[in-house]
């Protein structure tokens, strides 16, 4: 719902004000003065000095009748408005819902005024000194650069009626411009800019001015609430108030216009309807208030129902979105969202339509109904294309499943795509054949085969497709046949286990047990060898096949020496070059605990060679 602006309430309340029949207790002013005064004060965020210096000027302008039309000078108004500025004034209210001829439209158009036309000039009204200075320096300049009648800076002097000066005797006149003025002898020596600051400083600011009331500080529990709930407003105690009067507007009408002495809270339940409270600080030099908005509602409203021709539409249509209205609607909200992204978001206020031209895409528009008390959301789909959508992108964890396993194949969605079709083949014959929507991901068990599974993205001007393999199996899997070279190696050689491919296996596993603890545990998934360097000791490798169903394992034995540590107290020294050497001479009682780690030509026989080499790796490392 739009609601009304705080100003357009007040200017009703200003405009009330200065109807002579209404009753003087009524919370605002009961003279055009005071409503002017209020208005400035509370609408312009003027503070009492600029107020005062606007009153001096208003009073000499036209005497606070907004009414008034100046006889032969095309003046009219509260500030008499001349020319062009005076129709400014009757277009603007015209436009605006405003006789030009009322306080409140005049007010209205003062605003509209001065921030429009004299924004500078309006930034230094409110930020002048509040005291007597600022309130004569408010008025003088409001004459000089805001009214600018022709005498605004001749000095009132003694004439008489022919414009011949004197001193005794006679009426009081001032010369401008070639005219004679009569004037009072209280401007006599004055300019009239410098007679209204002095007007301003004295009469109005000894009325206004010192002792003011500031506007209470007003809040509310709740700002929209159902006929049930208690509305509670409070306000702080303001310096200088006497008492406080609460103004309630229901639908822009009195509902409530009292003095509440000098309480700081009302608690009340609230019909139906939309509310505007106001709370006025009353002192003896005036009064000051504050407003707050609330609504009160039976329910949040139902969801609307919107509706389009179609669901497809090329990029030169028109889409077209529209919904009935829905009773305790404040507002309507327009949510578009394109290929899943922000695209518009805005209200619509009370339209039960939206039509526009969109850009290729898939679009969900949401129409959302609301009032204070929440909201409820409709929503509907429809697709922008030009082109055949684009292939999908499939992805697929594994292409090896058990029977047990839940087979998962998801893609990304494709910008054009209305829907998805699912069309798969096992074992070369058709098996699954369906729509599914607009889903990016499909999941289901299989039974043993061979499959294969096409994705098809579709959309008015055509389809494209992708597709994975994969295959399902129900048994585990054979064990493999590791094997190698030999089955001891010194520690400086490269060991390589190798096995066979076997029959479905998802993934192999590698166990190596060194001296009959582990070693090595890790996955080598669909690898066929494993090749890495050893320390000394005795292993065994176990190669794994896995499925989802089960595992099989073999494995194979190897040993690993320290190259020359034929004695096999791990460490390769003088001691077993000695004992290499006392074999080769055939050295009674010789043997070795490792043959193979004097073998260091790796032939298969101890010779003088082996020595020779054993010799040079302990010299030179």
């Amino acid at each position: 719902m739009t609601k009304k602006p705080l100003s357009i309430i007040l200017s009703i309340i200003m405009l009330l004000s200065c109807i002579t029949t209404i009753d003087n207790s009524k919370v605002f002013a009961a003279s055009n003065e005071e409503t002017i005064y209020d208005y400035l004060t509370n609408n312009l965020g003027f503070n009492s000095a600029a107020a005062c210096g606007v009153l001096a000027n208003i009073e000499l302008e036209s005497g606070f009748n907004p009414q008034k039309n100046e006889s032969g000078g095309g003046g009219y108004g509260l500030c008499q408005w001349t020319g062009s500025r005076r129709n400014n004034l009757i277009t603007w209210c015209n436009s605006n819902g405003y006789s030009y001829s009322s306080l409140q439209g005049q007010l209205n158009f003062l605003n509209h005024e001065l921030q429009n036309d004299y924004p500078d000039f309006y930034d230094l009204m409110k930020n002048v000194n509040n005291n007597e200075s600022g309130a004569y320096d408010v008025a003088y300049n409001w004459c000089m650069d805001f009214e600018r009648p022709e005498y605004k800076d001749k000095v009132h002097g003694q004439y008489n009626a022919n414009g011949v000066p004197t001193v005794n005797g006679g009426y009081d006149y001032f010369k401008a411009y070639g005219k004679t003025y009569r004037c009072i002898a209280a401007r006599i020596g004055l300019t009239e800019s410098q007679y209204r600051g002095k007007i301003a400083s004295t009469t109005y600011w000894s009325k206004y001015g010192g002792g003011d009331v500031e506007p209470p500080d007003l809040s509310i529990n709740l700002k929209c609430a159902t006929p049930n709930d208690e509305i509670e407003l409070k306000w702080n105690s303001v310096t200088n108030a006497n008492s406080y009067w609460l103004h309630i507007y229901r639908y822009g009408e009195d509902y409530i216009n009292e003095s509440v002495g000098q309480s700081l809270s009302i608690k009340k339940k609230f019909p139906k309807g939309v509310y505007t409270a106001y709370v006025a600080a009353i002192g003896n030099n005036g009064e000051a208030f504050s407003g707050v908005d609330f609504t009160i509602y039976d329910s949040a409203p139902s969801a609307p129902q919107p509706y389009i021709s179609k669901d497809h539409f090329e990029i030169n249509e028109t889409v077209n979105i529209t919904w009935a209205e829905v009773p305790d609607t404040e507002y309507y909200w327009l949510h578009i969202y394109r290929n899943g992204e922000d695209y518009e978001n805005k209200s619509l206020d009370k339209a039960l339509s939206y039509s526009a031209q969109y850009p290729e895409g898939e679009y969900t528009a949401y129409i959302v109904s609301g009032n204070g008390l929440g909201e409820t959301i409709s929503y509907v789909e429809f697709t922008v294309h030009s082109d055949p959508p684009d292939k999908p992108d499939l992805r697929i964890a594994k292409n090896r499943f058990t029977i047990n396993d839940d087979v998962t194949v998801s893609w990304d969605a494709i910008a054009n795509a209305d829907s998805y079709w699912l069309h798969s083949y096992r074992n070369g014959e058709d098996y699954e054949n369906k729509s599914i929507g607009k889903e990016l991901s499909y999941t289901a068990k299989y039974p043993v085969g061979e499959y294969t599974l096409y994705i098809v993205p579709i959309n008015a001007a055509g389809e494209t497709l992708s597709s994975v393999d994969f295959t399902v199996h129900d048994s585990k899997p054979e064990a493999p046949k590791p094997t190698i070279s030999k089955e001891a190696f010194s520690t400086d050689e490269e060991i390589s286990i190798k096995w066979n491919a076997t029959a479905d296996t998802d993934s192999y596993w590698l166990h190596i047990y060194k001296n009959g603890e582990d070693y090595v545990n890790q996955s080598i998934d669909l690898a066929l060898n494993y090749t890495d360097k050893y320390p000394v000791g005795d292993y065994t490798a176990y190669i794994v096949s896995c499925n989802g169903v089960g595992e099989t394992l073999s494995s194979v034995d190897f040993s690993v020496y320290l190259s020359g540590d034929c004695n096999n107290d791990g460490i390769f020294n003088v001691s077993d070059v000695v004992l290499l050497q006392k074999w080769l001479l055939a050295v009674p009682d010789t043997h070795f605990e490792n043959w193979k780690a004097a073998d260091m030509c790796e032939d298969d026989r101890l010779d003088v060679f082996d020595l020779c080499t054993m010799k040079r790796k302990l010299i030179y490392g």
